[in-house]
């Protein structure tokens, strides 16, 4: 190919994710001003690592070993709040609570059409 690189192209994303993007709907811009939370929320599995914390200079995030990633039991303990996988098992008003508790300004709705996009999506990958 003498030097030249040839990319592959990226696939469209699916709907509800393609209008969320591309939209300029007040909905579609706060999705994309927050899309790390979604992100954050719509995680099926939590990371942990040691924090470094450093006195000065900018804010990173460093991690000096192994990183795990924990998926715990698919029901939350009586009591307990529902965290990463487990919000996929309550229901949608419950689930839209608890990503609001933990990561802020986020709307129950897409978090609703996304999620259920996902489980949909895997469960046609199981078959």
């Amino acid at each position: 190919m003498e030097g030249k690189v040839t990319l592959w192209s990226v696939p469209e994303p699916p709907e509800p994710l393609a209008t969320l993007l591309g939209d300029s709907s007040p909905r579609c811009r706060q999705f994309r001003r927050n899309i790390r939370r979604y992100n954050c929320a719509l995680s099926m599995a939590s990371m942990q690592a040691n924090e470094i914390k450093f006195s000065h200079g900018p804010s990173v995030f460093k991690v000096h070993g192994e990183i795990y990633r924990f998926i715990g039991p698919m029901h939350h303990a009586d009591g307990q709040q529902p965290k990463c996988l487990q919000t996929f098992f309550v229901d949608a008003a419950m689930q839209a609570d608890v990503v609001n508790q933990l990561f802020g300004d986020v709307d129950a709705d897409i978090i609703k059409d996304v999620a259920a996009e996902q489980f949909v999506r895997a469960v046609i990958r199981q078959h």
